[in-house]
This record gives C-alpha cells, structure tokens and sequence, in this order.
C-alpha cells in the first residue's frame, strides 16, 4: 500500500519521515488484523473505526513530511486503495466478518479457474466445464501432495531427521497443556552437576522443594503427609520437552541448535511473560506426578516509557537475571509468545502483538495503551 520507494530508503530519510513512516506502517498492522478478525464484538468494532480514524491521522502526518523532500516524486496519494478500509467496519457490521466478503482467503484459487476457462471450455455454458476441470486439479493435486509427503518421510528416516512440527506420539496431557518427547528419568542431584554453571540451577532442589510446599495448597492440591515438601538429592523426575497447542519448545538440540521459546503464562500476580528454562515432571512421596517448568521471568522495565515505544506502541519486556528464575506449574502457561530482541538494551525484548488476533487482543487488555 505504502508502495516499494519509502520502505526502500527507510534509513536514509530524515527522523519526521522516518518516525511518520513507520507509525503508518504500526497502524496499518493493527488496522488490518482488526479488519480479518474471526469474531467480532462491539468493542472490537469500536476498536477498528478508532485504529481507522487514527490511520487516517498518521497517513496524513507521513504526507506532510514526505513532502518538499528528497523522496518527493510528486506521488499522488488520492488512489483507490487509500479508501478501501472507509466503510469495512460498517460493512462487518452488516454483513459479518471480512472473510465472508472478502477475496483474501482464496485470491490465488482464481489463477487456476482463469486458466480452466482459458484452455479447457469452449466459452460456452462455462459453469460445469470449469467445475468438472477443478475436480481433476484437486483429485491431481491430493494425489500428488500424498507422494510427496511420503517421499519425505522416507527421506527423513534415511537422514535421520525428525519433522519440525510432527506432534509427539508419547503425549500425556495435563488439563490445557500437553507434554510429549519424554526423555529419561535424573535424579536431582544428577540434575545440579550436569548444570553448575547455569545460576538459574542454583539450590534447584531447595528452591523447588520451596515452591511445591507454597504453592501445591494454593492451586488446589494436597501436601503428602500434610508436612512442608523435602526433596532428597537421589529423588527422580521425568525430563520433557514441552509440545503445547502453540508447539513451544524448549530443547538446547533442536534440529542442531537450541531453543527456549516464550509464554504468557498465569500467575497468582497476574499475567506475565517467561522464556522457558526447563521442563520436567516430578513424582512426590504422594505418588501424584506434577509437571513444572523452570522459567526465566520477563518484567516491564520501570520508568518511563521511551518516546519511540509510545509513539509505535511497542510493548518491551526485560528478562530478570537468569539467578532469579521461578518455578511455575505448566498447567499455567496460557499461550506462547514470540518475543524479539529489542537490539538497544540487553535482555530486552518486544513483545510480537501483531501476529494473530488473540494475542492482540490479550495486550490490549493486558497492557492498556
């Protein structure tokens, strides 16, 4: 929309331009997943005709300082598309979510129509030639998308290789999370050696003794023996790499690099940001199996917000030192997120509010702009 010209000579325009531009371009994110929501309420529709109007407002400041400037070509912005988003909050309103108008959701399905109506009707009564032509090019194409899936099974066993995204057969599932890849039983002590250089490892056993005793009551379970939890150097527990809804990983060889993905998760404070550490289940004198992880906390930075994160409103989050990590049972892990490193600070990170509805909508809750 904002054409190739501006994008391309993003850091060669002065600061007005630049901060325009990309105000413009935050805008029109948010613009344009309000608009492709699945559901709508009134509070999402007032949401979009305010982001609109807003849009409006930055496309009109980007023009100004584009203006009189190198960049200037003499472009003119009055095109059809500048107007397209005008009434699409009243039209959801009257006729549903944007994908029941829309054309988004199957634009490249009118190549192969085009094509069947071009080289296989003969123009006349066009309807059923063109209907029985994409019958064979779907039957074709199921045919051919089986085989090629098989060809890469196949090629996988031969290398070795596991699939980035196969869901785990050993999946055992604890209410809204789902645990599989299970890897073999170490004890604490085991644990606490393999890791001595890791601070967030630092009095593991005590710490999660700690945590199990204070928190098994206040999430509605039983201590064993009614007694404060000791946990003994020689106790067992099962070592897992998390597979949830969102697939999060946390996996220091994951197809040969590591990687501790992000979660909003629940805590009895509220809704915070972690990276994952380490996950595992534990089984107590009880004979009840809990499954915890060992997470990184991420806190907003305290001060004042910088100028340029208000202005693209940029939600920032600082990870705690690793020596703080916390314990959470996984059960309160609500999502994962996918956090950025911000480049400016150390250990700061964006949060990525942009890539789907729900956590857009989650933020905007969470962290009133």
């Amino acid at each position: 929309m904002l054409g190739r010209r501006e994008t391309a000579y993003l850091n060669a325009v002065t600061d007005n331009v630049d901060l325009a531009l990309l105000k413009v371009i935050r805008s029109y994110q948010e613009l344009s997943l309000l608009i492709t929501l699945k559901k709508h309420t009134p509070e999402t529709l007032a949401a979009g005709r305010q982001e609109l109007s807003d849009f409006g407002e930055y496309m009109k400041a980007y023009i100004e300082a584009y203006t009189d400037t190198e960049l200037d070509d003499g472009k003119n912005w009055n095109f059809p598309k500048m107007h397209a988003h005008t009434h699409v909050f009243d039209d959801i309103e009257h006729k549903g979510v944007s994908r029941n108008f829309g054309t988004k959701i199957d634009e490249a399905m009118h190549g192969s129509t085009r094509n069947a109506y071009l080289r296989q009707t003969n123009f006349k009564n066009v309807s059923p030639q063109i209907l029985k032509s994409e019958h064979r090019r779907l039957v074709g194409k199921y045919i051919r998308d089986q085989l090629d899936d098989l060809d890469q099974n196949f090629q996988r066993e031969w290398d070795g290789e596991e699939p980035e995204e196969e869901t785990p057969t050993d999946i055992q599932v604890f209410e809204n999370v789902a645990i599989g890849a299970v890897d073999a039983d170490l004890s604490l002590d085991n644990l606490e050696q393999a890791k001595p250089n890791d601070t967030a490892f630092t009095r593991f056993r005590l710490r999660l003794a700690e945590f199990l005793s204070d928190s098994l009551l206040l999430y509605g379970y039983k201590l064993p023996g009614g007694r404060r939890i000791k946990l003994l150097p020689e106790n067992k527990f099962l070592e897992d790499w998390a597979d949830e809804a969102d697939y999060l990983r946390c996996n220091p060889n994951f197809h040969g690099r590591p990687r501790y993905d992000g979660a909003l998760v629940k805590t009895p404070a509220g809704e915070i940001f972690v990276k994952l550490i380490y996950m595992f289940k534990i089984e107590l004198d009880d004979k009840n199996t809990y499954s915890l992880a060992l997470v990184q906390p991420l806190d907003t930075p305290r001060g004042r917000i910088s100028a340029k994160d208000r202005a693209l409103k940029l939600i920032r989050v600082r990870e705690k030192p690793r020596r703080a990590a916390e314990f959470i049972f996984v059960q309160s892990i609500i999502r994962g997120a996918v956090l950025v490193s911000a480049g400016d600070q150390e250990g700061d990170h964006l949060v990525m509010d942009v890539l789907d509805g729900d956590m857009y909508l989650r933020l905007k809750r969470l962290v009133p702009r």
